[in-house]
């Protein structure tokens, strides 16, 4: 695809412009400012309780759309502080964690002390070149791709390509422009923002095909005057500690009863999260 468009950016940008020391600096920054949710990023309107809800929703749909068990093997491209990895660690043999970010591997392995699990490994390492024993039955890409370049994807599809099972699956959670290619940079934060086919077809380029994709969670719409109250935040954040799956289902109650009072106009979403799986034929 050709078409591209970028965001508060000079419109001679191109894909090469992606800056990783600059990303590298970025995401450092956010593992030393927000340990809680290192490697969550807020949405539009979204607040603490929100930020719940996102992990918690695509948590669940990760569990539903990935079979996995005690024998499995697990690699996390762009584990962050290991939010997932760690979630991961019981259901698996053996679940390892990879950032770029030497911030966020510090925390990933302060928490992997803390909590004394054992079946976790973390490492320092580009996406693009990481290049591990295997082989592992999965492997997750975990929002990793809009942070590199056609050329950085292609060279960890080459890796991952040496990396999986055979019969393995590949997993990637990214955020996908519905229309055009755009991307994204406002002087502090970069990002590429592919259509879908483009994804396909780069993964295709290394035999690996897509068997689904569906929004990672259904986006949380509530009144900007409950989501913004102290109460409804501190009751909601014990809600999410003590009864996660209740409470993700009283938020979607909520996004689906306001949607019908105040329905969004149907061009306001440009972006998706998504869940890609592929597999080799």
């Amino acid at each position: 695809m050709d078409n591209h468009h970028i965001s508060s950016g000079n419109s001679t940008h191109t894909d090469s412009y992606l800056d990783s020391k600059r990303l590298l600096v970025w995401w450092n920054r956010q593992a030393k400012s927000n340990p809680d949710f290192a490697g969550i990023l807020p949405t539009k309107d979204e607040r603490y309780v929100g930020l719940l809800y996102r992990q918690e929703a695509e948590w669940l749909h990760f569990r539903r759309i990935v079979p996995l068990h005690r024998k499995m093997n697990v690699l996390e491209l762009g584990c962050g502080a290991g939010r997932w990895t760690f979630r991961l660690a019981p259901l698996v043999n053996r679940a390892v964690g990879v950032d770029f970010s030497e911030e966020m591997i510090r925390l990933a392995k302060e928490r992997q002390t803390s909590q004394g699990v054992e079946n976790v490994e973390f490492h320092v390492e580009a996406a693009q070149s990481t290049l591990l024993n295997g082989p592992f039955d999965v492997i997750y890409l975990s929002g990793i791709t809009s942070y590199l370049t056609d050329e950085q994807l292609r060279q960890t599809l080459q890796n991952v390509e040496k990396m999986i099972h055979p019969e393995g699956m590949l997993v990637n959670r990214t955020s996908v422009n519905l229309k055009i290619r755009e991307v994204f940079d406002d002087g502090n934060y970069q990002g590429i923002y592919r259509i879908i086919q483009e994804e396909k077809d780069l993964f295709a380029e290394f035999g690996f095909h897509l068997k689904y994709q569906a929004p990672s969670y259904s986006r949380m719409r509530i009144p900007r005057l409950i989501n913004d109250n102290r109460f409804f935040q501190k009751l909601m954040t014990q809600a999410f500690h003590y009864l996660p799956r209740t409470s993700r289902h009283l938020i979607n109650t909520f996004t689906f009863m306001w949607e019908k009072i105040s329905p969004r106009k149907a061009d306001s979403q440009k972006r998706s999260h998504d869940f890609l799986i592929f597999k080799r034929i």
